[in-house]
């Protein structure tokens, strides 16, 4: 019964992110300029001969023209381009809502309330709803916060040794790189929401 209610989360994480989005990871979703599905083709043309720029005045300064590594990524080069959105949208949401929950869990919260605030930030609106259609690095961000928010709680445990809270923000700095990488503005919001943070 232990083992069962120690797996429970992560199938229920599952089997919401799958029921409430089939159609998504099924390839129904709206694909529009963002969706990165261009971003194989795209690679292969021009990676070699054009070097990386910047888009400074776009949401300032998204990348273009350069690898943008992270799950995306990861799924472009592992599955057939029509499941690209499948994978990115469900491994990122997984992720999200499996970490946020390890995140509850140090905070001490209760069972439920740790199910329930996994499932609630996974589906976010502000993530999910307004920006769903073909903004997949948005909701690939998703995956890092609560790494990077678990992360400062380890760094600052006084009884963790130097070598664990270096691990930890080595995990950190991947982390933030990865996030930034994706969505330079977002990226930038929470790097002030994590400053404020850590200083409370």
């Amino acid at each position: 019964m232990q083992k069962i209610k120690k797996f429970l989360p992560y199938l229920l994480f599952l089997i919401v992110v799958l029921s409430l989005f089939y159609k998504v990871f099924a390839g129904y979703s709206i694909q529009g300029i963002d969706s990165g599905l261009w971003s194989t083709i795209f690679y292969k043309n021009n990676a070699l001969k054009t070097p990386f720029f910047w888009l400074h005045l776009f949401w300032l300064g998204m990348s273009q023209g350069s690898f943008i590594y992270g799950i995306n990524w990861i799924m472009t080069q592992i599955a057939p381009v029509g499941m690209v959105l499948f994978f990115t949208y469900a491994v990122s949401i997984f992720i999200a809502m499996v970490f946020f929950y390890a995140l509850l869990k140090k905070y001490n919260i209760s069972f439920v309330g740790r199910i329930f605030g996994a499932i609630s930030y996974g589906l976010l609106p502000m993530f999910i709803t307004l920006i769903y259609s073909g903004h997949i690095q948005v909701v690939e961000f998703l995956a890092y916060m609560p790494i990077i928010f678990i992360c400062i709680e380890e760094i600052y445990d006084t009884n963790n040794p130097l070598t664990r809270k270096l691990f930890f923000f080595g995990i950190i700095a991947i982390a933030w790189g990865l996030m930034v990488n994706l969505d330079v503005q977002r990226g930038l919001y929470f790097s002030i929401t994590s400053a404020i943070y850590v200083i409370y």
